[in-house]
């Protein structure tokens, strides 16, 4: 007999092994990298602390003006289904929230 006790332990039990399911890390992408829509999904609308516990602390800051940062990503992203990856991921942050994002053929140069 399915009783709505039994029906709502089982959704309840799903919906913790769905939080238990590691998400993506710089740690975790491994030799394939990242598609550019998981890293759009990583990084849009997200906060600094959201974007950094996703691809790791950034190699490369740029701090600009009225607190706007750069932070640059060297070869975590792939260009389309093949194995050839952009130069660098830039993500744009304007008062700790993602801005924009774009992905460079070279890795622009950073000056200090």
């Amino acid at each position: 007999m399915n009783t709505p006790h039994r029906r709502h332990t089982s959704l309840l039990l799903t919906s913790l092994l769905f939080l238990l399911v590691p998400q993506p890390s710089l740690a975790q992408v491994g030799p394939d990298g990242l598609s550019e829509s998981e890293v759009l999904k990583l990084t849009v609308g997200k906060t600094a602390e959201d974007v950094r516990s996703a691809l790791g602390e950034p190699p490369h800051v740029v701090k600009g003006k009225n607190g706007i940062e750069h932070w640059f990503y060297p070869s975590i992203v792939r260009m389309g289904k093949g194995t050839k990856r952009f130069g660098a991921t830039e993500v744009v942050l304007s008062s700790g929230q993602v801005n924009h994002l774009m992905n460079h053929a070279n890795m622009p140069p950073i000056k200090p």
